[in-house]
């Protein structure tokens, strides 16, 4: 029986706790990657931190873009969804 990667998806909040230096969210992220977690964001994730980015408030568009710019050095991969 071949064994499951161990996936865990993500959400904007989190994405934007890991810009603002929050040491919660960034010792959540290394305690799962020690594990062995694969810590993935989806579209929806990535267009809510791009809209944001274009269209929010100084501080929401200040923390899209550390996420945006930070999401492959924190080891966090994108995924795609079939259609």
């Amino acid at each position: 029986m071949a064994k499951l990667k161990k996936r865990l998806v993500l959400d904007t909040n989190l994405l934007f706790d890991l810009a603002s230096g929050s040491d919660v969210a960034h010792s959540f992220r290394q305690a799962f990657q020690q594990k062995g977690y694969s810590l993935e964001v989806g579209p929806t994730v990535l267009l809510e931190a791009h809209y944001l980015y274009e269209h929010g408030t100084h501080a929401q568009r200040h923390l899209a873009t550390i996420a945006l710019t930070k999401l492959l050095s924190w080891k966090i991969q994108p995924f795609d969804c079939a259609p």
